[in-house]
């Protein structure tokens, strides 16, 4: 785990979309992995990780079956992003229009599970993070870390 953390951090990939993303990524072969090494500024890094996780599963007793359940109990689908919240803050401060802020707290509801939302809430596909920008300035918009 810490030599994912350590490409994750090296490579500038959102630690929430990762582990979200990675619930879907195969184990017996890399057909689903671009979820994921989109993620990274170096794909490749996620690629030689990946091979090895891979080969770790394999040695494990239940490696590779009954993982997937688990990592989408412990790795939300949606998270409240401080540009997405302070949208929020901003709707009602300055509005008076608390819709965004119902919409949050019924998401925030079931941050694990999979949700009907309206389309302006979900990440922009391969969106990574990064301190080189604003956070008034990301494209991924509100709150979902999910991968539609």
């Amino acid at each position: 785990m810490a030599d994912l953390l350590t490409v994750m951090a090296d490579h500038q990939a959102d630690f929430t979309l990762v582990f979200r993303r990675l619930c879907l990524v195969k184990t017996d072969n890399s057909s689903a992995d671009g979820v994921v090494r989109a993620l990274f500024d170096d794909p490749a890094a996620f690629d030689q990780w990946a091979a090895r996780w891979r080969v770790r599963l394999g040695d494990e007793v239940n490696g590779k079956s009954g993982r997937q359940q688990p990592m989408l109990a412990a790795n939300p689908a949606y998270i409240p992003r401080n540009h997405g919240v302070e949208e929020v803050i901003r709707a009602a401060e300055d509005h008076g229009d608390f819709a965004p802020f119902e919409k949050l707290h019924r998401v925030l509801q079931k941050p694990y599970d999979e949700q009907e939302v309206i389309s302006n809430t979900r990440s922009r596909r391969g969106q990574k993070r990064s301190s080189r920008r604003p956070s008034a300035e990301l494209e991924q918009t509100l709150w979902e870390t999910d991968f539609r």
